[in-house]
C-alpha cells in the first residue's frame, strides 16, 4: 500500500515537472498574415475598442471584415495604466 502511494506521489512530481519545463516558444513573423478564424479573411489589420471600469480597462479585439471578437487583454488595474 505505501509504495502504491509513493508511485502516485512521483508520477505526479513528474508530471508536474514535465509541465512547467515544456515552453512553448514563441517566434515572430512578418512575411506571414493572420487569417481570421470566422470569415477567414486576411487580417493587415485589426480593430480594438477601449473598455474602461472602476478597477482598469481592458481591450477588445475584433476583426474588421466579419466584426466577431478575436480575443479581450488582460485586465489592467487603475495603478498600470
Amino acid at each position: 500500500m505505501a509504495e502504491n502511494i509513493l508511485r502516485k506521489k512521483n508520477s505526479i512530481i513528474n508530471r508536474t515537472s514535465w509541465k512547467e519545463t515544456s515552453m512553448i516558444q514563441l517566434e515572430e513573423k512578418n512575411d506571414v498574415q493572420p487569417i481570421c478564424p470566422f470569415c477567414e479573411t486576411t487580417l493587415n489589420t485589426v480593430y480594438f475598442h477601449e473598455l474602461r471600469g472602476f478597477w482598469g480597462k481592458r481591450y477588445i479585439y475584433f476583426c474588421p471584415h466579419c466584426r466577431k471578437v478575436l480575443g479581450v487583454s488582460h485586465r489592467k488595474g487603475f495603478w498600470m495604466g
